[in-house]
C-alpha cells in the first residue's frame, strides 16, 4: 500500500503528447477500503503545459486530518483514491490512472526526494528505546503489507509475543504494542508462553484491567516477512525529579512519546490592558480606588523540561519534536495541548558533549484563565 504524506508535497505527473489538461478526482474515507464512495470529494483541474501536468494534493488531503491526542495512542489514517484521467482538446478522456494510498500527516524531509513514502514498519526513527521504568512503552508499526510480531524479552527470557494482523480497515493499518501488564492480550500471552491455557479470557478480563503497570523490558524484537528487528530499551527510574512524557505527531505522522527526566520550571506570562477609571464622586475620590483600572488579563504557562541522558540516535527525535506541529505534555494526571518555542536547536554529539541531554520549552497551547466563547 502506497502512502501519502501529506506535510511535504504530493505530485500526481502525467505527460503524454495529445494532452489538453487533466483531472485528478480524490475520493475520500474512513473504515473499510472497500467502501469508497462513488462521487469525488474534491476534483482538481491543470492545463497541459510543455504535455505535462502536475497537481499537489498534499493540502487539499492535509484538511481531511483532524487528529487529537487525549491518551489514546490510535491512528485512523484515512484512505484517498486518487483517479487522473487525461483529456485531449475536444475534451475527450484519453488515458487515466487509478491508484488508493493511506493518507498520513508526515513530513519527509528533502533529501528523501519526491513523494517519499516512510514505510518503515515500526514507525520510529530511533534505534533504541528510552522509556520511564513506570510507564508502558507504545510502539508504532505499519501493518498493511505484512502481520507483524512482538516479542518482548526481560533478562533475556521471552515473556510476551503480540501479533498484528491487518483487517482492510483504516485504523488497523497502525497498530501500537505495549509492555503494559494491564493488557489481557499480554496476561494471555504469558499464561500461554508458561505453557499454561486460558479457558475464556473474557470471564477475567475485568478483573484483569483493574491491575495496571509495566513489564520491565530489555529488548524488543520486531519481525514480518522474514525480516527482525532487534530495539533495545533502557528503562530509566528517576527518583529525584518529576517526569513528563510528551507525546507528539513524529516525522511518520504517528503518535511518540519522549520522556524527560530532569529539572522542570513552570513559569507563566501575563499580559493585560489598563484604562483611566473614573474616580471622582461628589467633588472627592477614595485614595482606595484604582485610578488606573486593568482588564481582560489573562496569561498563558510555560513548561522547560530537561531531558537527562540520551543516546545519540536520539537526535533525529529531538529533531521530529522540533518540527512537530502537534504535541502534548502529560502534566498532572491531564493531557494537555503545548506549542514547542520556536527558535534554534544545536544538536549535539557524543564526540563533542560526551553525555547527551536537552533542554525545551513548553507553551501550554491556552490561556489560563477560561476565555473560550
Amino acid at each position: 500500500m502506497s502512502k501519502i504524506n501529506v506535510r511535504a508535497p504530493f505530485h500526481v505527473y502525467t505527460y503524454n503528447e495529445d494532452m489538453s489538461y487533466a483531472e485528478v478526482e480524490l475520493r475520500i474515507y474512513t473504515g473499510d477500503i472497500s467502501n469508497e464512495p462513488s462521487l469525488a470529494n474534491q476534483v482538481l483541474r491543470s492545463t497541459a503545459i510543455n504535455n505535462e501536468v502536475t497537481i499537489d494534493i498534499s493540502q487539499v488531503l492535509r484538511s481531511y486530518i483532524d487528529d487529537v491526542f487525549s491518551g489514546d495512542y490510535s491512528i485512523n489514517p484515512p484512505w484517498c483514491n486518487v483517479l487522473l484521467i487525461v483529456y485531449d482538446s475536444d475534451g475527450i478522456e484519453i488515458a487515466g490512472s487509478n491508484t488508493t494510498y493511506s493518507v498520513f500527516e508526515g513530513f519527509p524531509y528533502f533529501e528523501l526526494g519526491t513523494n517519499a513514502q516512510l514505510n518503515d514498519v515500526v514507525m520510529m526513527s530511533n534505534n533504541t528505546i528510552i522509556a520511564n521504568d513506570y510507564y508502558p512503552i507504545e510502539v508504532p508499526v505499519y501493518v498493511k503489507d505484512y502481520d507483524v510480531t512482538v516479542d518482548y524479552y526481560s533478562k533475556g527470557i521471552l515473556e510476551y509475543t503480540s501479533t498484528k494482523t491487518f483487517v482492510d480497515n483504516s485504523d488497523q493499518v497502525v497498530q501500537y504494542t505495549s509492555n503494559s501488564v494491564g493488557d489481557i492480550d499480554m496476561f494471555v500471552s504469558r499464561v500461554t508462553l508458561d505453557g499454561g491455557v486460558v479457558e475464556a479470557k473474557e470471564c477475567v478480563k475485568d478483573a484483569y484491567d483493574d491491575y495496571y503497570s509495566s513489564m520491565d523490558v530489555d529488548y524488543i524484537v520486531v519481525s514480518y516477512n522474514g525480516i527482525e528487528e532487534i530495539i533495545p530499551v533502557k528503562e530509566v527510574e528517576e527518583c529525584k525529579y518529576s517526569t513528563y512524557k510528551v507525546t507528539f505527531k513524529n516525522l511518520y505522522g504517528v503518535w511518540q512519546d519522549l520522556w524527560f527526566f530532569k529539572r522542570s520550571d513552570l513559569s507563566i506570562t501575563t499580559k493585560s490592558e489598563e484604562y483611566n477609571s473614573q474616580v471622582l464622586s461628589g467633588g472627592q475620590y477614595s485614595t482606595n480606588r484604582h485610578q488606573y483600572k486593568t482588564f481582560t488579563k489573562n496569561g498563558r504557562e510555560k513548561l522547560s523540561l530537561n531531558s537527562g541522558y540520551y543516546p545519540e540516535d536520539y537526535n533525529s527525535v529531538f529533531r521530529e519534536l522540533q518540527l512537530s506541529e502537534q504535541a502534548y505534555v502529560t502534566y498532572d494526571g491531564q493531557v494537555l495541548p503545548v506549542n514547542i518555542k520556536d527558535g534554534q536547536f544545536a544538536y549535539k554529539t557524543k564526540l563533542n558533549e560526551k553525555l547527551i541531554s536537552y533542554s525545551i520549552e513548553l507553551d501550554f497551547a491556552f490561556d489560563k484563565i477560561n476565555n473560550i466563547r
